[in-house]
């Protein structure tokens, strides 16, 4: 293997493995959120990355330069009110309740599927950006 393509084959790896971990981790926590409201702008989030991934990966097979990245950053702006609405929203009810209840954990939920949404969109970004370099090195 040529020395200007390991660098990129090695971050591709390090973050597939971490991509997986993330997704794994938002589909946990989505799970206790199956009979609540669907966050707006979430389902568009989706539909990016599995776009994202499609073409990283026939990027991979026709080795080409993947396409650029779509602005993730903006679909997490849209997100991020929606998210923190609720965490205010619980928060109130647990200074009303006082104590340990079941919304307390929701709002433990709710911070971890914020922070692996971000994880998501940095690993991915590190993903394509390997890509990036990969094709070029050809």
């Amino acid at each position: 293997m040529h020395q200007e393509l390991v660098e990129p084959v090695m971050t591709l790896l390090l973050y597939m493995g971490r991509f997986a971990n993330a997704v794994t981790v938002l589909a946990v926590h989505l799970e206790h959120f199956r009979k609540t409201v669907p966050l707006p702008e979430l389902e568009t989030f989706v539909c990016q990355i599995s776009l994202l991934l499609e073409q990283l990966a026939d990027s991979v097979q026709q080795e080409i330069t993947p396409p650029p990245l779509p602005d993730l950053e903006e679909t997490l702006q849209k997100i991020q009110p929606h998210l923190q609405a609720l965490r205010t929203a619980r928060i109130e009810e647990l200074a009303i309740n006082q104590g340990h209840t079941p919304i307390r954990q929701v709002v433990i939920d709710y911070s971890i599927l914020d922070l692996e949404i971000d994880q998501i969109v940095r690993r991915l970004t590190a993903m394509h950006s390997a890509m990036v370099r990969l094709t070029s090195a050809n």
